[in-house]
C-alpha cells in the first residue's frame, strides 16, 4: 500500500491493514495545492488541544472550520470521533455515513476521461474503504455486533478490491488473495468473544470472495504497470471496481448469533 499511498499524496499504509486501523497524525500531508495546507493543520491542532482539555464544543467547531477548507476520511472520523466521546453517537453515525454515501455517489457517477481522473478515481475509492473501517471503530464502541459484522464485511472486502488494484506490486495474486481470508474475519474485527457461529460467519466472508475472484483477478491483470498509460486498461479497472463495490451487500441477510 506504500505505492498507493504515494501515488495518491497520502499516508503510508500497510498492505494489510488491520480493521482497527488508527489515526496516525495530527497533521494531514498537502495533497492539494488549491486549499490552505498551513492553515488547515492549524485548525487542526487547536481542535486536538481543546479535546485535550476536555471542551468538545470548540474542538468540534475547529474540525468544522477545517473541513470548509478541505474535507477527508481523517478528519471527517476525527470529528465522528469527538462528537461520540461527547455523548452523541447518533450524530457521529450520521456524519460518517452521510461521508461515505457522499464518495459512494462520487465513484459511481465517476467519469474517466484522462489518466489523471484515473489517479483520482481510486483517491476517491481509498478514503472510500477506509471510512468503512473508522466506521467499524464507531461501532465498536456502542458493541453494535450485527453492524460490526456488515460494516466489517464491506471494509474488508473494499481494503483488498483497493489493494487488488495495485497490479504489478503483488507478484502472486493467488497467494495473496488466499493470505487475506486465511484469518477469519471474526478474528479481524476482534469480537470472537461475543458471537457463537464464529465459522458461519468466517465462512460467508470466504465464499464473497471466492465468488467474486474472476473479477479480482481481472482487476490485477487491467491494472498492471504495463497498462497504466492504455486508457482502455484504465477503463476497465474503473468499470471493475464499480461493479465488485455493491457484491457484499448481500452479508445483511447473514444471522449472527451472539452468546
Amino acid at each position: 500500500m506504500d505505492f498507493l499511498r504515494n501515488l495518491f499524496g497520502k499516508k503510508n499504509l500497510e498492505p494489510e491493514t488491520s480493521i482497527g486501523y488508527e489515526e496516525n497524525s495530527e497533521n494531514f500531508e498537502n495533497d492539494s495545492n488549491s486549499y490552505d495546507v498551513d492553515l488547515r493543520n492549524k485548525l487542526i491542532k487547536e481542535s486536538t488541544a481543546y479535546k485535550k482539555s476536555g471542551d468538545y464544543e470548540n474542538a468540534i467547531n475547529k474540525i468544522n472550520e477545517a473541513l470548509e477548507i478541505h474535507k477527508d476520511e481523517k478528519l471527517v472520523y476525527k470529528k465522528s470521533s469527538y462528537l461520540q466521546q461527547s455523548g452523541l453517537s447518533d450524530e457521529a453515525w450520521k456524519v460518517m455515513s452521510s461521508f461515505v454515501d457522499q464518495i459512494n455517489t462520487e465513484i459511481l457517477n465517476y467519469k474517466l476521461n484522462s489518466v489523471e481522473d484515473y489517479l483520482n478515481f481510486y483517491g476517491l475509492f481509498t478514503d472510500f474503504y477506509l471510512a468503512h473501517t473508522d466506521m467499524v471503530k464507531l461501532l465498536k464502541k456502542q458493541k453494535r455486533f450485527k453492524d460490526i459484522i456488515f460494516y466489517g464485511f464491506l471494509s474488508r472486502f473494499y481494503e483488498l478490491v483497493g489493494n487488488v488494484r495495485l497490479g504489478d506490486s503483488i507478484v502472486d495474486i493467488d497467494s495473496y488473495i488466499l493470505d487475506h481470508i486465511s484469518l477469519g474475519i471474526v478474528d479481524q474485527l476482534k469480537i470472537s468473544k461475543f458471537v457463537t457461529n464464529q465459522s458461519e460467519i468466517d465462512n460467508a466472508y470466504v465464499e464473497l470472495v471466492k465468488e467474486n475472484e474472476s473479477s479480482l483477478l481481472d482487476l490485477h491483470r487491467a491494472s498492471h504497470i504495463d497498462y497504466h498509460f492504455d486508457f482502455g486498461r484504465l477503463a476497465e479497472c474503473v468499470s471493475i471496481t464499480k461493479n465488485l463495490m455493491s457484491k457484499p451487500l448481500s452479508v445483511k441477510s447473514l444471522n449472527i448469533k451472539y452468546k
